[in-house]
């Protein structure tokens, strides 16, 4: 993962624990949406998704199995702030959407 993209997934972990913050519950329930992509990759398919759901995230496998190190300690900053609904987008499902972050990120995956 490269420096900009690593910060720029920091950044939007911070900003889903400020909206989490006080929001009681576990992770697991009904509230953690896997959510299906099935669409573009576009930077317009993107906003729609992101518009969709109060909090996204996207990640590398699912909340249930995450598949790498970054993706295993968002759902755990998720699960240890309480915040349980959220939309979650697995990227290895998508390849051009895991691209098109890549991207918008500014950053190249190694």
């Amino acid at each position: 993962m490269s420096g900009s993209l690593g910060r720029a997934a920091a950044a939007a972990a911070t900003a889903l624990l400020r909206w989490g913050r006080g929001v009681g519950g576990g992770l697991r329930g009904p509230g953690v949406r896997a959510a299906g992509l099935g669409g573009s990759g576009s930077s317009e398919h993107l906003d729609a998704l992101v518009k969709k759901d109060k909090a996204v995230v996207f990640l590398k496998g699912t909340p249930e199995q995450p598949q790498c190190g970054f993706s295993n300690a968002v759902v755990q900053i998720l699960r240890l702030h309480g915040v349980r609904d959220y939309a979650a987008y697995n990227v290895l499902d998508d390849p051009q959407l895991r691209q098109e972050l890549l991207v918008l990120a500014g950053g190249n995956e190694e």
